[in-house]
């Protein structure tokens, strides 16, 4: 009898274990994949050979499609392409202004140019100049960290210098601004640091950028991560299921996160001490539940450039991403070795 007791508790005690076990992993997250290819993220990728002639295209960057038309910064100049590569104008003249970043306005089909710490430049897409003013500089107490057009407003990521009425202080603040299209301003709010799970956030820790959420229209700022070494690990997919999108603010309680959101995927990322080639990119699927953390990025594996660097998101919602490559990795694609702007779909 007692030995019957004995193996009947041994079974329940085996069997609360495999329950709690289960139980526990069944909430652990899963460990990010060190290694992903980009046909695993991606449905299309479309590379635009850059057909340069006489023009001295080095590291583009901001690289932009309106339409039938690619525009890129290289050498702080602005130049537009079309979407075969060829060469259609340069935008900007160095001598009047070199070009920080821009906006693409398409309602007016023009572009609004900033530079030269406090000028900003109207032109159209074909180079024409249309008007020129300084932005208000405010005594030098304001700068401006990320920028970019959305429903017809200019909305930028700006620390300020403001005064404590009570103690009369100064300190810095970081601010949503809104203007219009002439960049009158319309209203601000202070914008917020988001904490994810053991990822403290610091806004304006280097690049910023601005973009929207589009399950709910929300503008927010993104901003790299502190932490490459532990990039937002998989405690993000606990906290920032798919079914938490209600959690993330409206545009009046903008915040700044260490990661940008995506219909689907989600991107992060930290630069290494030397470089692009110490990059990290963390990379999550919400449809899956499938996380990436990868040195360098992914691998190339449509046109087998090797591994992706500069990853750079092509417009405000985060639907298609862009990278470029130039030299003896696209050879096959561009013979005189002029850089290449691959344009990726991501998967729906």
């Amino acid at each position: 009898m007692k030995r019957t007791f004995l193996i009947i508790l041994f079974a329940l005690v085996a069997l609360y274990a495999k329950i709690t076990y289960d139980l526990w992993t069944a909430g652990a997250p899963a460990e990010s994949s060190p290694h992903g290819y980009l046909s695993e993220i991606a449905s299309r990728v479309t590379a635009i050979p850059l057909q340069t002639g006489e023009q001295r295209i080095e590291n583009p960057r901001s690289i932009r499609r309106e339409g039938t038309n690619l525009f890129l910064i290289s050498n702080d100049i602005l130049y537009r392409f079309n979407l075969d590569g060829e060469f259609l104008c340069r935008i900007t003249d160095p001598a009047l202004i070199r070009v920080a970043t821009y906006l693409i306005d398409p309602l007016r089909s023009r572009l609004i140019i900033l530079g030269n710490a406090d000028d900003i430049h109207y032109y159209t897409f074909g180079g024409e100049l249309l008007e020129q003013q300084k932005a208000d500089a405010r005594n030098g107490l304001r700068s401006m960290k990320a920028v970019t057009f959305y429903q017809d407003q200019i909305w930028a990521a700006e620390e300020r210098t403001v005064s404590d009425p009570l103690t009369r202080k100064a300190f810095v603040e970081q601010q949503l601004v809104r203007y219009d299209a002439s960049f009158r301003e319309i209203g601000s709010h202070r914008l917020l640091a988001a904490g994810l799970p053991e990822q403290p956030v610091v806004p304006f820790s280097g690049e910023m950028h601005l973009a929207v959420m589009e399950d709910t229209g929300a503008l927010y700022a993104c901003t790299p991560s502190l932490h490459p070494e532990r990039l937002l690990q998989d405690s993000l997919r606990l906290k920032y299921g798919p079914a938490s999108v209600a959690h993330f603010p409206d545009a009046v309680h903008p915040e700044t996160f260490p990661l940008r959101f995506g219909r689907r995927f989600w991107f992060s990322s930290a630069a290494g001490p030397d470089g692009d080639s110490e990059a990290y990119l963390y990379c999550f699927d919400r449809t899956t539940d499938r996380s990436w953390l990868l040195k360098g990025g992914f691998d190339d594996d449509f046109y087998h450039t090797g591994p992706i660097t500069g990853w750079q998101a092509m417009d405000v919602y985060s639907r298609a991403y862009c990278f470029c490559q130039s030299g003896d990795p696209v050879k096959p694609l561009s013979p005189s070795g002029s850089p290449v702007v691959f344009i990726v779909e991501l998967n729906v």
